[in-house]
Parts: C-alpha cells; sequence; structure tokens
C-alpha cells in the first residue's frame, strides 16, 4: 500500500512537471487522469465493499496432529469485480488457549463466489474457533484500502485420544436411605434387604431373629441387615488458573483427555454418573449427567471448548457451594494445581480420587483419599487402573 502511494505521488509529479514544461493538452489530459483515476477507485472500492459476503465450509472433525481442512467462501453480489481482497484469519484452541493466525488473498469477479482454502493442524485436542477478523478490500491502483470486521465464526474439534482403562467403584460410607443400592462389604440397619445370616448370640436383637431357618436348623439365627448406600459419582474438571503461570497446552490437553477417559470408563461399565465444571465465562458451577457413552458423546465438543480463567478460587470450593446440602458420594478431582483446603473439607463427608497432571512427573501417592500425579507422556501408563 505505501510503495503503491509512493509510485503514484512520483507518477503524479512526473505529470505535472512534464505539463509545465511542455504545455500540451496530452500532458494536461494525463495529469486529469491520473487525479481522476484514483477518486473513481476509491468511490468504487466504497460501494463495492457492502456487497461481500463471507461463510465457512469446514469439516468439523480431525484427529490430534491431523490437518482439518477448511474453506472460506467470499461472495460478491455487486455488479463490479473486486480485485484485491486479503483475509485475516484466527485459530483459537479454547481448551489449552493457543492462537494461530493466517492471512489468505483473492480477488473476486462480479456476481461471483472465490473459495479460499485453508488448513489447520494441531498436537493438542481442542475445540478451535476459526474466525474471519478482518476483511482488507483495496481499489486497483493499490492506494486505497477498506477495512471490514464481519466477524463470520466457525470451529473444528481435534478430537482426543481416549486411553483405556479399569475404573473401580467402591462403596460410599455416607448412608442414603432412599438409596436401592446396598453395599456388599459393610452391614447395616435396612430390614429390607439382607446382609447375610448368622447365629444367634446374646444381645442381638429379637426383632432380627430368622425364625423360619431357627426352625428347621433347631437353632436360633438372625439376619444380618443391609447398609443402603450413595453411589453418586462426579468428575470436576478444574478450569481455574490459580497459580501465576498458565499451564501448558500439552498439560491442560491431557487433563481433559484423562478427564474424558475415566468418564468412557465408567460409562462402558455402566455406572451413571455426572461431569462437573466452572464456566469461567459463565460464572457458575456446571453439572450434566452421563447415563451412557452416547451421551458423553453429544457432549465432547462442548467439553473440549472449556476455556480455563485466572480466578481466586478451584471449582472444588463453587461445587462445594452448590452442593452442600446434597454432595455426591465420590468425587474424581482431575487437576494441574496443588489442592487446597476445599479437598479436606470434601474428605470428610465423601470419597475423593485426585488425578493431578503435572509435567515431567509421574507415580502415585496415596493421602486420605487416592491420589494419582501422572503427565502427559505416561498418561496411559499411570491411569489404566483406578479407584473411585
Amino acid at each position: 500500500m505505501i510503495k503503491s502511494r509512493v509510485y503514484y505521488i512520483v507518477w503524479l509529479l512526473a505529470s505535472l512537471l512534464l505539463y509545465l514544461w511542455s504545455d500540451s493538452w496530452i500532458a494536461c489530459f494525463l495529469v486529469a487522469v491520473s487525479v481522476i483515476l484514483p477518486l473513481v477507485s476509491g468511490l468504487w472500492l466504497l460501494t463495492e465493499k457492502r456487497q461481500i459476503h463471507c461463510y465457512f465450509q469446514i469439516k468439523d472433525i480431525a484427529g490430534k496432529g491431523q490437518e482439518a481442512k477448511g474453506s472460506l467462501c467470499v461472495e460478491n453480489h455487486g455488479f463490479l469485480p473486486l480485485p484485491r481482497l486479503g483475509c485475516h484469519l484466527v485459530f483459537q484452541n479454547r481448551l489449552t488457549g493457543e492462537k494461530a493466525r493466517q492471512d489468505v488473498y483473492c480477488s473476486v469477479s462480479a456476481k461471483k463466489t472465490q473459495q479460499l482454502e485453508w488448513g489447520l493442524s494441531s498436537e493438542y485436542c481442542g475445540n478451535i474457533r476459526v474466525v474471519l477478523e478482518t476483511i482488507s478490500c483495496s481499489d486497483v491502483f493499490g492506494l486505497w484500502k477498506v477495512v471490514l470486521r464481519p466477524g463470520e465464526k466457525s470451529h473444528v474439534v481435534i478430537l482426543p485420544d481416549i486411553i483405556q482403562m479399569e475404573v473401580t467403584v467402591t462403596d460410599s460410607d455416607t448412608a442414603n436411605w432412599e438409596s436401592v443400592t446396598y453395599s456388599s462389604v459393610k452391614r447395616g440397619d435396612d430390614p429390607s434387604e439382607i446382609f447375610g445370616v448368622r447365629e444367634y448370640l446374646p444381645g442381638d436383637s429379637l426383632k432380627n431373629i430368622h425364625w423360619k431357618l431357627s426352625g428347621k436348623m433347631d437353632d436360633l439365627y438372625v439376619k444380618e441387615l443391609s447398609l443402603p448406600i450413595e453411589n453418586s459419582i462426579l468428575l470436576i474438571y478444574e478450569t481455574a488458573i490459580l497459580g501465576k503461570r498458565r499451564e501448558s497446552a500439552r498439560v491442560r490437553s491431557a487433563m481433559m483427555e484423562a478427564f474424558l477417559s475415566v468418564s468412557q470408563a465408567l460409562a462402558g461399565g455402566g455406572h451413571v454418573h455426572a461431569l462437573g465444571w466452572y464456566d469461567q465465562e459463565k460464572e457458575r458451577f456446571c453439572c450434566e449427567n452421563v447415563a451412557s457413552e452416547d451421551d458423553l458423546t453429544g457432549m465432547i465438543g462442548g467439553l473440549l471448548a472449556l476455556a480455563s480463567g485466572r480466578n481466586d478460587y478451584s471449582s472444588l470450593h463453587y461445587y462445594l457451594r452448590e452442593y452442600i446440602e446434597k454432595p455426591f458420594a465420590h468425587i474424581v478431582y482431575v487437576t494441574a494445581q496443588e489442592p487446597g483446603e476445599e479437598l479436606k473439607r470434601m474428605m470428610e463427608f465423601c470419597s475423593v480420587c485426585v488425578l493431578h497432571c503435572r509435567e515431567g512427573k509421574d507415580g502415585k501417592e496415596n493421602t486420605a483419599g487416592e491420589y494419582t500425579v501422572f503427565s502427559p507422556d505416561t498418561m496411559e501408563e499411570s491411569l489404566y487402573q483406578l479407584l473411585v
């Protein structure tokens, strides 16, 4: 643009000097044309910019490391051609925060549509937002430029790698008298379900005597009652950036893959559960039930768009605030941060399994709950067997 204007000024000055030196009508005509044509070209550009319409055509699913191809369709509804268009595309992985930019150029004839091909690939999973940020329209001489901000958007889902894992769900220590699930290892006080039968011991309640069996065995036997348990399961994905530095893209990607892999294993095993997270944009704690693998498949696109954000409180804080009166019995907490006081508080009334993603570290540590440290490189090995 600057170079074209410099050339034009030089040309205009040369034409003026030629006219002043020769005083001919040809030189006068040359000066007039040199002034009028750029003005007409500028007016042409201002008129035609309103005739531009753009939209995306994208194959919206790709795997990690695969190229996702798409095209930007530029329509010119005007009666004049658009000789120079520059389209500025921005790609943002909403899960990891990565950004990339790409410029594509074209010219569009009158009443025609031009397709501009582009491609992107990512080593990390996520929902990548594709935005047509600006369109730069220049006239044929390159003297004038109009910048449009259409804001046209689309997205590409980079699918995660779901790892195979074995998840064992233990009985909760919390009784739920409205539950239809009973503990297989603990006795209780619910007379509607029998845990087992044993010989009568002094001090046993006469209400629990199994009279029919006692009559057959000629000895007293008592029924051991069952304990109804609460086995609700919640997986929490941490979206808060609690430290000074944002987690790397590969850590965020590995966290989401672990989160979805646990959910896939639970759903495959017939365990109805819920997925929870704090939405940093909407500023509220979200919880969605997963009853089957199909439910999880339908949620993946939205989960891969969960953006992280700086916050003074973890997702556990918002969970406790919303569910303190009716908490879940089992919590699986996927994080890259060191759990704080909220974790200790949760362990007082439910079972907590922490999956802590770190760069370059791997291994298992046992605290008051199951605490598993894994890295993006060895996630499959570290999370192969999980006790919830």
